[in-house]
């Protein structure tokens, strides 16, 4: 499916699921919002990666958080569905604001219940290396999109999973990356421990020789 729609360059990576609070502070923008909030309150974040517009994510406004005197607004959004963009206007014709092309991607959210679990599991770990049991919920439910942004990735690295339309190759990058990274947090970990007990008395057993 193609549409036209008001587009709002980011250099950051938007997720459908993801709610996103944006700071609206320029003319073209707080025009742009406004023609949204007076339609049908979506736009799309092209994620400006390496110089170059290609993928991004359709957004919902689904609140406006704050107002300022000079025309600002926080606003609270989220993210529906990936898109390509296959054309854009900077500025439209009769807008301040860029408008593209663009074609929505047909997200495949088949699963092998292998690696799904095994996706868990290893992120069960990676939460636990980092203390964050309690502060991120994983469960049966959980699907790529719901963690990425909280893995550390490099920014091209999200990038990367944004386009890939299977959930199958999600699930692969990130048991991928959790299997080279979770050894390297446990390795901090025990380092950290060795320095916690320099300058602490020592009760070691004697060798017998």
């Amino acid at each position: 499916m193609e549409e036209t729609i008001p587009l709002f360059p980011l250099k950051l990576v938007a997720f459908p699921g993801e709610l996103v609070n944006l700071h609206i502070f320029e003319l073209r923008y707080i025009d742009l919002i406004h023609d949204v909030l007076a339609g049908n309150r979506r736009f799309g974040i092209p994620s400006f990666i390496n110089n170059t517009i290609e993928y991004g994510t359709l957004m919902e406004v689904i609140e406006v958080s704050k107002t300022y005197d000079d025309g600002r607004m926080d606003i609270r959004t989220k993210g529906l569905k990936v898109f390509r963009v296959l054309e854009y206007l900077n500025p439209s014709p009769d807008k301040r604001y860029t408008v593209g092309t663009v074609r929505y991607i047909d997200n495949k959210t088949e699963q092998d219940p292998f690696l799904k679990s095994y996706m868990i599991e290893k992120l069960d770990e990676f939460f636990a290396c980092l203390h964050f049991i309690g502060k991120v919920t994983i469960s049966e439910e959980t699907v790529s999109y719901d963690v990425v942004h909280k893995l550390g990735l490099k920014i091209e690295e999200e990038y990367k999973i944004l386009r890939m339309n299977r959930e199958i190759d999600r699930q692969e990058f990130i048991t991928d990356y959790l299997d080279r990274t979770i050894p390297t947090l446990k390795s901090a970990e025990k380092a950290r421990e060795i320095i916690k007990m320099n300058g602490h008395f020592k009760y070691l057993d004697p060798i017998n020789f």
